[in-house]
């Protein structure tokens, strides 16, 4: 008898009822839970093995958080190949401009077919496994930050979301990836982009071609209820807030749903790994409207109106409730509500506020020092190697080193924590050096941070410590 076996026949699972295999694998929360269970023993892999597409459709249904439709309709539907209509439109089309704004309209209006995991022969195959399970995690990522930044819960590092208001979130999240899917920008033109995207006639001045892009994109949209296109609206706001917020170097001219043809998985990685910013410009101003335009004209059609997001009812099409915070921050005093910070919630601080670790680096380190020829590639590897968690506790012990206190326990607000951070990068990075083996100079510079030599001359910036405040005026 083998290991598993005997593990198995001592925990009573190999004789187990089937039904009650069956109860068990309908819940298991993802496909390597599936997987284990199915090697517990051999009588779960014979139950398996007697219905395999029901049970990892539905097991694929608690992966998604919701029914499948959307979920798969999204994993399967692929743009077709654009030059597929080359041969067939050519004649049609000889003027070359003509051909490829057709060509391009055409792969614009192309529609998915809505896909029924009830239904026979569109259950969840084995192709479809490894796609639902990344569309399932990037959305669920995307939950957690939305219940961040909207629930009341801001030290719970996963989604505080109840069941109800998940469903509709990721409902929404799927919606809106297939909209980008059939219209954003980037994928209606990465096939021609290369070879003749510069020959594409400038849209402006092509009316009916703009009125066939916003017509099948409503037409799109009149497929959802007029509460679904607002669920849509809610979470489309969300991240075009959540990308201005991380990114408020960009003009707030330009915070329009343009930046939603950024396909949402560019934005999700960019969030996660800390190097997101908002760079994309809008080709034509009908993309400033590129997903409220349509909504709007299909909810007029079916006799409602858009959300209002300055009403107080607006985030109540997500939620179940929402609750008004008036929380201060321990060091000024000012009312924060959600946006405050300390060492339970440090780890997702880069996720939800725009300072990321190169904005650290740059406009964090006083004077010259971001520009320090010796140390600058080895304070921004530090940062860039070390978890937000870590790293801020660092900052919070050489603050502390200084003389004065910073509780890690106390909720401070953003200004607050970065100019505690500003005040310890000195210290921190003398204590890296040190940690390290290669102390900073005994000998300080007169100029200390505020020193020009050491941004030009290597043997300067090694020789001396300018890891301190100046003792003497540069301009002096």
């Amino acid at each position: 008898m083998s290991l598993d076996t005997q593990s198995s026949s001592a925990l009573g699972l190999a004789d187990l009822d089937t039904d009650l295999i069956d109860l068990i694998f309908s819940h298991l929360p993802d496909f390597e839970a599936l997987r284990s269970a199915i090697l517990i023993s051999k009588r779960f892999s014979t139950v398996f093995d007697k219905h395999p597409k029901s049970i990892v459709t539905r097991v694929a249904q608690n992966v998604a958080g919701l029914p499948l439709d959307d979920l798969l309709t999204l994993v399967r539907f692929e743009k077709p190949d654009i030059h597929e209509w080359e041969n067939e439109d050519a004649y049609d089309y000889p003027d070359e401009e003509d051909f490829l704004l057709n060509a391009f309209l055409k792969f614009h209006e192309q529609m998915p077919e809505w896909q029924d995991a009830s239904k026979d022969g569109q259950e969840v195959k084995a192709k479809d496994i490894s796609i639902i399970d990344e569309y399932a995690h990037k959305a669920n990522l995307l939950e957690e930050w939305f219940s961040f930044r909207r629930k009341k819960n801001r030290t719970a590092a996963k989604s505080s979301l109840t069941t109800l208001e998940s469903q509709k979130f990721l409902r929404a999240v799927y919606r809106l990836m297939l909209f980008q899917k059939c219209f954003g920008y980037e994928e209606a033109i990465q096939d021609i982009q290369d070879e003749c995207y510069e020959k594409l006639p400038d849209l402006a001045e092509k009316p009916e071609a703009l009125q066939r892009m916003f017509t099948a994109r409503k037409d799109f949209l009149l497929r959802f209820k007029s509460e679904e296109l607002h669920e849509i609206q809610v979470v489309a706001h969300f991240i075009v807030d959540m990308q201005y917020k991380i990114s408020p170097t960009s003009s707030p001219a330009l915070m329009h749903e343009g930046y939603l043809q950024v396909y949402l998985h560019h934005f999700i990685e960019g969030v996660r790994d800390g190097y997101f910013s908002v760079t994309f410009q809008s080709p034509h101003e009908i993309n400033e409207i590129y997903l409220t335009g349509p909504s709007e004209a299909a909810l007029k059609e079916q006799g409602n109106k858009l959300l209002n997001p300055e009403e107080d009812d607006f985030w109540m099409h997500i939620l179940d409730s929402v609750e008004e915070h008036s929380d201060t921050c321990a060091r000024c005093s000012v009312a924060q509500g959600r946006a405050l910070w300390n060492q339970t919630n440090w780890s997702v601080f880069f996720l939800h506020t725009h300072y990321n670790r190169l904005l650290i680096y740059n406009y964090l380190t006083p004077g010259q020092l971001s520009h320090h020829r010796s140390d600058r590639m080895d304070i921004s590897n530090a940062l860039n190697g070390t978890p937000p968690e870590v790293l801020l506790t660092e900052f919070q012990e050489a603050y502390s080193e200084t003389g004065d206190d910073w509780n890690k326990e106390d909720w401070l607000c953003e200004t607050c924590l970065v100019e505690l951070v500003k005040t310890a990068m000195p210290k921190w990075w003398i204590n890296k050096r040190s940690e390290q083996g290669d102390p900073v100079p005994s000998e300080n510079c007169c100029y200390g941070w505020d020193c020009l030599a050491m941004t030009r001359d290597s043997d300067h910036a090694s020789k001396l410590n300018h890891f301190c405040k100046p003792t003497k005026d540069v301009e002096a």
